[in-house]
């Protein structure tokens, strides 16, 4: 049951040529496999660069546009006429509106006022453009 035991012999290191060559195949071996992927379109890194270098899709742009319309009522009185109990009509009435709008403004109204309203004043000229060599 008691038996000696026996020394075991000291594990020897693996030689310089063997670790190197061992070393230089695995290399290769790792070398070949990622040049086939390469060649076989699989890399990672350049496939995301491919996906990123695309451009991405045009956003849709929504323009939004406010249109206000406003309306002035132009009140004309003439000094010459006088207003009599009787016949107690409206001063007349011009304005820009479009003319659906002031239809009942204008059936009680004289002549006149039916008259198209007068032309805007044009608008002034633009200040002249400023630059740096100016």
């Amino acid at each position: 049951m008691t038996e000696p035991r026996r020394a075991r012999a000291p594990r020897r290191r693996p030689r310089a040529t063997a670790v190197v060559a061992s070393s230089l195949a695995l290399f290769l071996a790792v070398f070949a496999l990622l040049a086939w992927q390469m060649r076989a379109g699989r890399d990672p890194a350049l496939s995301a660069v491919a996906k990123a270098a695309r451009p991405p899709a045009p956003r849709r742009v929504v323009v939004r546009r406010v249109v206000v319309t406003k309306r002035h009522v132009v009140i004309v009185e003439d000094e010459d006429e006088q207003p009599s109990a009787a016949s107690a009509a409206p001063p007349a009435v011009r304005t820009s509106a479009p003319a659906q709008a002031a239809a009942p403004a204008q059936a009680s109204a004289p002549a006149q006022a039916a008259a198209p309203a007068p032309a805007p004043a044009p608008a002034p000229a633009p200040a002249p453009v400023v630059t740096r060599t100016s």
